[in-house]
């Protein structure tokens, strides 16, 4: 569809916002995975008429370019466009769901979110649709149920399309060990996966469970519960993340540090900002911090190991971050560096993307130059130019 080729587009010759903090940092490469690539050039520009296809993790052209647009596949399944209509196809070149949607989504939990006319469905993997596009918004799968909104509340549908737990929340939060988070009457409690209410609403918000515990906001300060509700961590904190490695970072007085789960701050709070995605505070042993404007990053016994001096917060994952040099918005140089921050790449770059299954898109330069590298900085495949 062209909306997504547009998007495309504007993610490669847009100021690139790195978005390291916000996936999987834990990342487990997967070798079916398909990388989108335009079959010249022009690919990289807006409003081109250049078709795309796909490479695997070794460079080899896949599936020839033949597309209108293309996006790199999650769980081996990628989003085509054709005549400005979304669909799936798998690693082995197979179209699973013909190009019939306004919007495809990336597949999470074998399950793909799809749109038409802004109603919302889903497909699986074998290409079945399992839910028209009937319901007024629909969330990604977790734990084997999708969150759907229906009449302005939401409930849970399985992977059959069954509504297990019918509509009647006014928001809710994917499940997470065994959970799912949802409001009703201005307040947040907790379901089970029966829909039984296991814990009340009672808090302003929450976040999901994880590592056991859930971070919960009451009267302006957040605090951690257990799964049977007990305020195990009293509410005394700005602000509060997730469990992850049984610790869980907070902010207090302005400034960010870690607690263990007795509460009890393991890195004192000293830093100005702690980014990161929900729980998952460290990746590869380490952990994003700020300070005066430039981040680095720390161990878990809260030892700086790499010096602030970056422009933008990023995570590692396998072993690599992405870190941008510069905040001139017209001279960017992004880089790659190692858990010692050592620079796995001796050139810097004018755009670079993490590292997601084992490769990433680079550009030395402003003429679309666009190529993917692996890990070990090799470039395994470059654009032709037109």
């Amino acid at each position: 569809m062209k909306k997504l080729l547009t998007l495309c587009m504007l993610v490669l010759t847009s100021t690139f916002i790195l978005v390291g903090c916000t996936q999987n940092n834990n990342e487990t490469t997967n070798s079916n995975e398909i990388f989108e690539i335009p079959e010249n050039s022009n690919g990289y520009k807006m409003n081109s008429n250049v078709r795309w296809g796909f490479i695997d993790k070794t460079g080899k052209v896949v599936i020839k370019p033949q597309f209108q647009g293309a996006v790199s596949s999650s769980e081996g399944i990628a989003i085509i466009v054709n005549n400005q209509k979304d669909g799936y196809i798998n690693s082995n070149g197979a179209i699973i769901v013909k190009p019939q949607f306004d919007m495809c989504y990336n597949f999470k939990d074998d399950m793909g979110l799809v749109c038409n006319n802004g109603k919302y469905g889903y497909v699986n993997s074998k290409g079945s649709v399992i839910v028209d596009c009937s319901f007024e918004y629909g969330l990604d799968f977790s734990e084997d149920l999708g969150a759907i909104e229906e009449n302005s509340k939401w409930g849970f549908i399985d992977k059959s399309g069954k509504v297990i737990i019918k509509p009647q929340f006014d928001k809710v939060i994917s499940f997470s060990e065994g959970l799912g988070s949802i409001k009703k009457d201005e307040k947040w409690g907790f379901i089970d996966k029966s829909g039984k209410m296991t814990i009340k609403p009672q808090f302003d918000e929450v976040m999901s469970f994880s590592g056991g515990f859930a971070a919960i906001k009451k009267d302006g300060k957040w605090g951690f519960i257990d799964k049977t509700g007990k305020m195990v961590i009293k509410p005394q904190f700005e602000y509060a993340n997730g469990f992850y490695d049984n610790l869980a970072y907070v902010g207090i007085n302005d400034k960010y540090g870690f607690i263990n789960n007795k509460g009890v701050f393991v890195i004192k709070p000293q830093f100005d900002y702690i980014p990161g995605q929900q729980y998952q505070n460290f990746s590869d042993g380490l952990a994003c911090i700020r300070i005066n404007d430039l981040y680095g990053y720390i161990n878990k016994n809260g030892d700086i190991v790499i010096n602030p001096q970056f422009k933008d917060e990023t995570s590692f994952s396998n072993g690599i971050a992405t870190v941008r040099l510069n905040d001139d918005g017209t001279n960017l140089q992004y880089t790659y560096i190692d858990t010692k921050g050592n620079h796995i790449i001796n050139n810097t770059f004018k755009f670079g993307k993490p590292f997601s299954n084992g490769l990433a898109l680079i550009s030395s330069d402003n003429s679309g130059d666009f190529m993917y590298i692996n890990e070990k900085g090799i470039v395994i495949w470059k654009v032709k130019s037109k």
